[in-house]
């Protein structure tokens, strides 16, 4: 379960794995607390959906969760591992460097134009092959 500030390290997170008996949640107006800096984290989920997570309170299940944004990938609590161990081995098998331009330039999209965008893609590029091997 992910419930709370939980549920914002989810949102916060570039990749998520969820078994499918994950559960996600909202809990803190039921206790007189606006969630404000969880909906930070959560800015890329549907509004209506966060929205109605705030209000109700209620867990979503791990499929409606990856339907409005929450989660990457749903996959069986018995292959979890697996699939988690399949994850970072891929990851780790990339160059560090580029990781962190992929990082960097998957946080500015929805934020820019495509002009500034398609010009920060000629540059991350350009960044990425002068640097020093």
């Amino acid at each position: 379960r992910a419930y709370g500030f939980g549920c914002g390290l989810a949102g916060a997170s570039d990749l998520v794995l969820a078994s499918e008996d994950s559960q996600f949640a909202l809990p803190e107006m039921a206790h007189g607390i606006p969630p404000t800096l969880v909906m930070c984290a959560l800015a890329d989920v549907n509004r209506k959906a966060l929205v109605d997570m705030v209000y109700s309170g209620k867990p979503v299940d791990a499929v409606t969760a990856l339907a409005i944004g929450i989660v990457r990938r749903v996959v069986s609590a018995q292959s979890f591992d697996a699939h988690l161990d399949e994850l970072t081995a891929s990851m780790a098998g990339h160059d560090e460097h580029a990781i962190r331009y992929i990082k960097g330039f998957a946080d500015k999209p929805g934020h820019m134009s495509p002009q500034a965008l398609s010009d920060l893609a000629g540059y991350t590029l350009a960044t990425a092959f002068t640097r020093p091997r």
